[in-house]
């Protein structure tokens, strides 16, 4: 059985899911974060805001796209084949 905090869900089933890899059975786990370490990254390429953007050192690729505003079609080729 796993608790979790209130919007930590993510980081609360990665600690429980690594516990639960070392001790199988009759193990409860309970994960609350209480700083995260705030980061930046460039962004660039064929995105619609390419530049420095800030975020938590949990934050995803795909967040940092989407703060860039995605991709941009206009300049996104296909490879050729």
């Amino acid at each position: 059985m796993f608790k979790f905090s209130a919007g930590l869900i993510t980081m609360g089933y990665l600690v429980a899911s690594e516990v639960q890899r070392v001790y199988t059975q009759q193990v409860q786990v309970y994960a609350t974060v209480l700083t995260t370490q705030r980061i930046g990254v460039f962004v660039t390429g064929f995105v619609r805001s390419p530049g420095r953007f800030a975020g938590a050192a949990s934050d995803s690729v795909l967040d940092f796209l989407v703060r860039a505003g995605g991709v941009d079609p206009s300049r996104a080729r296909s490879p050729s084949t």
